[in-house]
Order: C-alpha cells, then structure tokens, then sequence
C-alpha cells in the first residue's frame, strides 16, 4: 500500500470468517475507497464478502479503525 492508503487505514483491515465458515474482509468505506481497483480486485479473487462501514469519527479522533473496533478471539 502507499503512503495515502496507509493514512487511509488501509492496513487496519482484519479477515474474519462468517457462520458459514466463508472468510470476510472488513475494512472501513475510508480504506476500501484508497484502495486501487487492481487491488480490490485481488481481494475479491479471494473471497465475495467485503464488509465496509462508515466509522469516520472513530478514525479522525482515535486515530484507529475496524480493526481496533474488533475483538479477536482464538
């Protein structure tokens, strides 16, 4: 990723897999915007579900995204 992508958060998707044992990328509207179409189409070679949302307040105040918002569990 480049430098705007990054600034984009980008790099803060997270895969996760669905009930139906299917993995699902989430990432914010912001990051998926920065992202080249050679790139999103990389993704989606991979998988159809791409989650998005809008978590621009979370972004501009605490400087995080999805994937600070998300729980891991293993």
């Amino acid at each position: 990723i480049n430098t705007n992508q990054m600034n984009s958060f980008a790099a803060n998707c997270i895969q996760l897999i669905n009930n139906n044992k299917e993995p699902a990328w989430v990432f914010s509207e912001k990051a998926w915007d920065s992202l080249y179409k050679a790139q999103k189409k990389l993704i989606m070679k991979n998988t159809r579900n791409i989650i998005t949302s809008n978590v621009e307040t979370i972004e501009n105040i605490s400087g995080g995204s999805v994937r600070c918002m998300i729980t891991e569990l293993f």
